[in-house]
């Protein structure tokens, strides 16, 4: 395993070698040579692997904090990459679960069913015939993780005197967040927790499937899960129109009712983890990136989209500057009257479908441009009611995602709202 003092002079070459951190303090607030900056970026974060290229994904969805032509760069992050050897998988599965996958099931793939910068996944069938699949983490990955954490958060410190956007944005922050996701999200405990939540929440629920976790096959780097399967959800094409209002209703219910009820979001609701079964259940698998957010997060984001339904500028700009709490003067009038053109634009009365995830995609970077900073969690939700409106749209075109969101923010019990 690498030590600490090593893998910072790798970190601190590979960046050297793309122009990162030897730069002036314009790196990132220069439009001008933007594009070639941001892909220099971007291979930094590939060479550098799982944290790095965790990071850049984040960061390509904060249109509160880079330019479009950074997050459009960094959205190119991949995070398929070559599986290990199975034998190594084979090794972690005999360590966690006390013995190897062909003691423990009836049959077990060698071949992956996808891989992943933290772990990769493989088919298996138990003994009783059912079939499962495992989510198992590679070997050293949670060290090498804990260690670049350790090294950014050094870096932010070295070079906050020479980048002073580093603490305009409270980088430190930022990497606060950041890491309690990402160990959040190594942690395959954390994650059966998860799905137990979403389990309990629909469990009542006609048309929702989500995978049981194995207990008895789930340890610490390996997780076990009964293997559902079906197809993505934005392939209805073959689908009458009344079967996908009524899919496209629970995704929108997935994201939406959890979040306002309880605080706890699903936070990656892409086609690829939304499965439709043959009787039109809803399957939804991964479960490692969830939000969670306090009563008073949950009350702030009511309270913008309200405001954006409403297409009340002031009171939208009014909320922003309170959530944001700037440290420095603002021009209040100034993004009144920004707000109000994205709302022209988006969110018109007039429209029977009002946009709301490029309504809040204009809004974060209108954000962005007056130095302010809104909360990550608050950022992560935007981006997954985004994702859902996005599926949800494309799966039925007639759809409305104001439809879905308005009755809950009304039903939501959320005190110091004003819904009048």
């Amino acid at each position: 395993m690498i030590t600490k003092s090593q893998r910072y002079r790798e970190i601190l070459a590979v960046l050297a070698r793309h122009g990162i951190g030897t730069v002036d303090d314009e790196f990132i607030k220069h439009e001008s040579g933007d594009r070639a900056r941001a892909e220099h970026l971007r291979r930094a974060c590939e060479e550098l692997g799982t944290m790095f290229v965790k990071l850049g994904q984040i960061l390509s969805t904060r249109g509160d904090l880079l330019p479009d032509a950074y997050r459009a760069e960094l959205a190119k992050l991949q995070d398929e990459i070559a599986p290990v050897p199975a034998s190594a998988i084979a090794q972690i599965i005999r360590e966690d679960l006390g013995a190897p996958p062909e003691e423990l099931f009836a049959f077990f793939d060698s071949e992956p069913l996808g891989s992943a910068s933290i772990g990769q996944v493989h088919a298996a069938r138990r003994f009783d015939g059912r079939e499962v699949v495992l989510k198992v983490r590679k070997p050293g990955v949670d060290e090498l993780v804990r260690i670049d954490l350790d090294i950014l958060a050094r870096l932010i410190d070295e070079w906050s005197p020479r980048f002073p956007i580093l603490t305009q944005y409270d980088a430190r922050g930022l990497l606060r967040e950041f890491s309690d996701a990402l160990l959040a999200e190594l942690d395959y405990g954390h994650e059966a927790a998860n799905v137990k939540f979403f389990r309990d929440f629909f469990a009542n629920e006609h048309g929702f499937t989500i995978p049981e976790v194995i207990e008895k096959y789930s340890k610490n780097r390996v997780l076990t899960e009964e293997r559902v399967k079906g197809r993505k959800a934005s392939d209805v094409a073959d689908v009458p129109k009344r079967r996908r209002a009524v899919i496209s209703r629970r995704i929108a219910r997935f994201v939406l009712e959890p979040a306002f009820e309880h605080g706890m979001f699903y936070a990656d609701p892409h086609p690829g983890n939304l499965l439709l079964e043959d009787d039109g259940s809803l399957s939804v698998i991964d479960f490692g990136k969830i939000g969670r957010l306090t009563p008073a997060a949950r009350r702030r984001a009511a309270d913008l989209f309200i405001a954006i339904a409403r297409c009340d500028g002031q009171r939208l700009a009014d909320r922003l500057i309170e959530i944001t709490a700037p440290e420095h003067p603002v021009d209040r009038a100034l993004i009144s009257r920004e707000i109000d053109r994205v709302l022209e634009l988006y969110v018109d009365v007039s429209l029977e479908k009002p946009q709301f995830g490029d309504a809040i995609g204009e809004v974060l970077q209108l954000v962005r441009r007056h130095g302010l900073l809104l909360p990550g969690t608050l950022v992560l939700f935007f981006k997954a009611l985004a994702m859902c409106e996005g599926v949800v749209q494309s799966i039925d075109p007639d759809s409305s995602f104001a439809d879905y969101l308005q009755p809950m923010l009304s039903e939501a019990d959320l005190p110091g709202i004003c819904w009048s």
